[in-house]
């Protein structure tokens, strides 16, 4: 889905193009799907009620409904960002992931978005399921100069040493990808490098430690596995069925116009020939 999306073609459907052609594409998938998640990236109107209509009760709920408003803005990115985020990968991916993290100097939770392409919950489970999301996991690559940049105070002196041994050095290049691993359950977050740098932990005990599970997965419901279904999924045929019409429509009329440039080359080189007697 996200390589239709971004005009490429699945290796399922690459057999019904040719080697050297070019297919042409309008994009009416990615035109829906913008469309979708314009309709269903609306942030919710949130309403606390009063516990009765006493004035004290009414005060009660006004301030619990700004601390919450409040909350929804103390994140990264604003909420109306990360509801289109959302949107954007449910449509696409059939999956949304976020993640809830405390700001101790705030004193407030933060809300942040990850790719559910990274995501790797734990075997069978589901949102729709029994049982609670814990022990999850997060695999992704992020440049090193990134990683500095989130994690000032790591020591990442190891790949400078040329720890993947390809060359590293002494001077690593920034953009040089490091493998990331995140795992949070109720009793440990770890966030961790492939080669074993702790960039950061808590464990139950530790001052401060939340001790619940802060990842929070959005699926569609399939029916017949835990992987959610793209809400477009049945367009991907559709769209391919449209990208190879309309290639064909444009070469046919290409070479119509000018079947020069549309034929073959001489055996041994040479200039292309128009037809089979060379002429």
């Amino acid at each position: 889905m996200v390589g239709v999306w971004n005009d490429i073609i699945p290796p399922r459907h690459t057999k019904y193009f040719t080697r050297n052609e070019i297919p042409h594409s309008i994009n009416q998938l990615r035109t829906a799907h913008e469309d979708l998640v314009g309709m269903t990236a609306k942030p919710f109107a949130l309403n606390v009620r009063p516990r009765n209509s006493s004035d004290t009760a009414k005060k009660e709920a006004a301030k619990v409904e700004n601390v919450c408003l409040s909350f929804n803005e103390a994140g990264t990115m604003a909420h109306e960002t990360l509801k289109k985020l959302e949107a954007h990968w449910l449509l696409l991916t059939g999956e949304a992931v976020r993640i809830v993290l405390p700001d101790f100097e705030g004193k407030t939770p933060t809300f942040h978005f990850k790719d559910p392409r990274t995501h790797y919950p734990p075997p069978g489970w589901a949102p729709w399921t029994v049982a609670p999301l814990d022990g999850t996991m997060f695999c992704y690559s992020e440049p090193l100069a990134l990683l500095k940049l989130k994690y000032p105070d790591v020591d990442f002196r190891k790949y400078e040493k040329s720890a993947y041994g390809d060359g590293w050095g002494s001077n690593p290049e920034p953009n040089k990808p490091v493998e990331v691993i995140e795992y949070y359950s109720r009793e440990s977050w770890i966030v961790c490098t492939r080669e074993g740098i702790t960039l950061s932990r808590s464990d139950t005990g530790d001052p401060g430690h939340p001790g619940v599970c802060p990842v929070v997965s959005m699926t569609s419901y399939d029916g017949v596995g835990t992987k959610g279904r793209p809400a477009l999924a049945d367009l991907v045929g559709l769209q391919i069925a449209n990208m190879r019409v309309l290639s064909q429509t444009l070469e046919g009329v290409d070479k119509n116009l000018d079947p020069y440039y549309f034929s073959d080359p001489i055996e041994g080189g040479g200039s292309p020939k128009r037809n089979k007697w060379n002429i």
